[in-house]
């Protein structure tokens, strides 16, 4: 581990999920003597899941109940302390309104001269949109060129016909994404693109990997990039297929087993070396160019399931911020469905960090999900958002709902989502720009359908009262509502 990854260990203090590992212990898997460095180790035991992987909203606290009526006062009580909400500090405690170490501020600008990059802790939030479906297939729901008859991942797709598949992929990586689309999302507000990639286009595959590292899908990526100068817009350039995968799903590459967590020794050296090409690449880019790049991810949606899995997560994290940091770009890192408060012992104020959530409703159970519930979870979000010393950026949200999806109704849940998204945190990208679904998951056929509006991405006057209350009194003058 390098000396920057050194200081960063310093901040983890192990209390991971509910029990955990005790503080100054190295990052479970690993053999690490005092955290310095060391090898992954694949004997290393697992310890059960220590918290619901589908959510991650708990973050480790008991809240409140957000009766969505609210109040007299027009927002919920907070009985801790008499009816009216205590300013958090960024660390959770009562604020002093003194700047304490834990408190969220900037990492110092050091521009050589060059342009400033996009600035997570500023007072502009993304307003971006996933340019999902592109690089990286999700052909199963969002279609797929006509002609194609898909085998649900592209691992699947490329299995013994990689010359074949190769052809395949060319036509959507040439044609999904064309210069006038970049045109309609800047002028319809947008200021920034989520860029989904895989790794295959960055480093070589081996063994029986079938996947298309044709150089194509690199030049059709810098052919986007170079366009963004022109348009105003900014992009996280986001690893989304992580050797291995990282969580078995069809967008990681390959649906299964996430083998990365699980055989982690195989993969660990070239997801590194995944994140090392990225950089390098985005490195190569004209000067214009890489001021237009807001972040580097460095694993899309990792799914732990154990304390061992979530050790491997972060010791990640922290890698990679030594690759991406040097290099003078944000890491931007999935909180694995955690929740931030999870994430309260890794890195410190300063750092040069962005934590990516990704929150969806389209997954729960119909019966526990209402107008109503939705703005009683974004205030429990609000409550944990508020405590973080790290930028929250929500790299993927969407309409969907499990029921129904009438014009008003997405309109309620897109306004109150943005009330706290674009209201208070680091902003939002919207999954995604186009595809084959409809206006709940599909941005362009929204704003068609009336239910964005672009005009105005402060219109919050469908976001029921005491939610907005509640957001002004946790994040004070964070708070753009």
């Amino acid at each position: 581990m390098s000396e920057v990854g050194s200081q960063l260990w310093k901040g983890y203090q192990g209390a991971l999920g509910n029990g955990g590992h005790g503080g100054g212990l190295p990052f479970p898997g690993f053999d690490n003597a005092n955290g310095q460095g060391g090898s992954f180790r694949p004997d290393a035991p697992e310890l059960g899941p220590t918290f619901p992987v589908g959510g991650g909203e708990e973050g480790g606290e008991d809240y409140p109940d957000y009766p969505n009526n609210g109040n007299e006062a027009g927002y919920p009580d907070y009985p801790e302390n008499g009816g009216e909400p205590e300013q958090p500090n960024y660390d959770g405690d009562q604020d002093s309104g003194e700047t304490d170490e834990n408190d969220m501020q900037p990492p110092p600008q050091d521009d050589n001269g060059k342009c400033h990059k996009w600035d997570w802790w500023s007072s502009e939030p993304a307003i971006g949109v996933n340019l999902g479906n592109w690089l990286i297939p999700e052909w199963s729901w969002m279609g797929h060129p006509d002609g194609i008859s898909y085998n649900g991942d592209i691992y699947s797709q490329c299995a013994g016909r990689t010359a074949e598949c190769t052809e395949e992929m060319r036509t959507n990586w040439e044609g999904y994404i064309l210069e006038s689309d970049l045109e309609y999302i800047s002028n319809h507000g947008a200021n920034m693109v989520r860029i989904p990639v895989p790794f295959y286009a960055f480093i070589d595959t081996t063994g029986d990997e079938p996947y298309p590292t044709d150089e194509a899908q690199k030049m059709e990526l810098t052919r986007v990039l170079n366009l963004l100068p022109a348009y105003g817009l900014h992009a996280v350039i986001d690893i989304h297929a992580v050797p291995g995968s990282q969580n078995g799903l069809e967008h990681s590459g390959r649906l299964g087993e996430a083998y990365f967590l699980t055989q982690t020794s195989q993969y660990w050296e070239r997801a590194l070396n995944t994140v090392r090409a990225v950089t390098e690449y985005v490195q190569s880019l004209p000067e214009d160019t890489q001021c237009m790049i807001a972040g580097i991810e460095n694993a899309n949606e990792i799914k732990p399931e154990n304390d061992d899995q979530i050790g491997t997560t972060k010791k990640f994290a922290v890698e990679s911020y030594d690759i991406v940091n040097k290099a003078g770009f944000t890491l931007v890192t999935s909180d694995a469905f955690l929740g931030p408060a999870k994430w309260s012992d890794m890195f410190t104020q300063g750092e040069n960090v962005a934590l990516d959530v990704h929150r969806y409703w389209a997954y729960s159970d119909p019966a526990s999900v209402t107008d109503a519930s939705i703005a009683d979870d974004l205030a429990k979000f609000a409550t944990e958002a508020a405590a973080s010393h790290l930028p929250i950026f929500i790299g993927e949200y969407s309409n969907a709902r499990p029921y129904e999806q009438d014009v008003e109704s997405l309109r309620y849940t897109y306004q109150a989502e943005q009330s706290l998204w674009v209201g208070a945190l680091a902003g939002s990208a919207f999954w995604a720009y186009k595809g084959e679904q409809g206006n709940d998951w599909n941005w362009r056929k929204a704003i068609n359908d009336g239910v964005i509006d672009t005009d105005d991405y402060y219109n919050f006057d469908m976001t029921p009262e005491w939610l907005k209350q509640h957001i002004r009194d946790m994040f004070g003058e964070r708070s753009r509502i």
